[in-house]
């Protein structure tokens, strides 16, 4: 009867073990991993900047990162205009929108997804080293799009 009783609280134990190494430990490391290095994140990391916490993610597509974390990124969030505390320069730029046109053909992003020029935008332009990042925001579509190429 104990050696009854011993067996299957060594299995017991044996399948909660298990349960926990393959089921809950991984779930809980990428739960961690997913709120800690978000797109967002990314950005404010790589790019020394702040950005509001509570933005909508619309859209991200980029190309296989390199080694390095090198590549071409095309994020959307979508925020209200009150929440941003970015001074962005209001006007067209050629220099802005062909960057942006470029990033998106070589991703080749859906027509949806596109930026539209015509209308009134605003746009930040960082760069260090060979890399750039351009915010282009929106107000009529509340939409933030973030144009990056990492060398």
């Amino acid at each position: 009867m104990k050696g009854e009783k011993r067996t299957i609280c060594i299995l017991v134990f044996q399948i909660f073990f298990l349960l926990f190494c393959f089921v809950i430990l991984p779930c809980t490391l990428y739960l961690i991993g997913c709120s800690r290095f978000s797109e967002k994140k990314m950005y404010e990391v790589t790019w020394d900047i702040s950005l509001p916490d509570h933005m909508e993610l619309l859209y991200d597509e980029h190309t296989p990162r390199g080694f390095h974390g090198d590549g071409i990124r095309h994020t959307i969030y979508k925020v209200e205009s009150e929440k941003l505390s970015l001074e962005f320069i209001v006007g067209n730029n050629p220099e802005v929108k062909s960057f942006c046109i470029m990033i998106c053909d070589d991703l080749e992003t859906e027509d949806e997804y596109l930026p539209d020029f015509e209308g009134k935008y605003g746009w930040i332009k960082y760069e260090k080293q060979s890399n750039m990042l351009i915010m282009v925001y929106f107000p009529n579509l509340q939409q933030l799009h973030f144009f990056q190429k990492l060398i």
